[in-house]
């Protein structure tokens, strides 16, 4: 069964946008493009290199994973994208548990750079 790919919504940019870095005259890829690709992965549960095309590419989406996270762009986005459920409630478009599901999610967690999504147990003991 062919998944749907993901794109986040003119609204769900602009809520974010602030967090983007500016281009500095290099043409780069489409930051709704890449997070699109992004957390498409991570919903799916997905190796990078499974990604489609269309979001840029299995470098490109590990690329400005890596930087987004040390830079803190990755945490304050995600942390601040949200959709409705089917109840009409607001939900985390990614969420904790699809981030530790992924090699890579997990990663960040574990290095700090997702300070948004600690894992439960974690916060419990807090």
């Amino acid at each position: 069964m062919p998944l749907t790919p993901f794109w986040l919504t003119d609204a769900q940019i602009e809520a974010i946008s602030g967090w983007f870095p500016k281009s500095h005259g290099k043409a780069r890829l489409d930051d709704r493009q890449i997070l699109s690709g992004i957390v498409f992965v991570f919903r799916e549960n997905l190796m990078w290199g499974q990604a489609p095309a269309e979001y840029g590419g299995e470098l490109a989406l590990r690329r400005r994973f890596t930087q987004w996270c040390q830079s803190g762009v990755m945490d304050n986005a995600l942390g601040h994208l949200f959709e409705q459920d089917g109840d009409g409630q607001l939900r985390l478009v990614v969420t904790t548990a699809m981030l530790m599901r992924h090699r890579s999610g997990a990663h960040a967690i574990a290095r700090g750079y997702l300070p948004t999504f600690a894992p439960i147990d974690e916060m419990e003991a807090a």
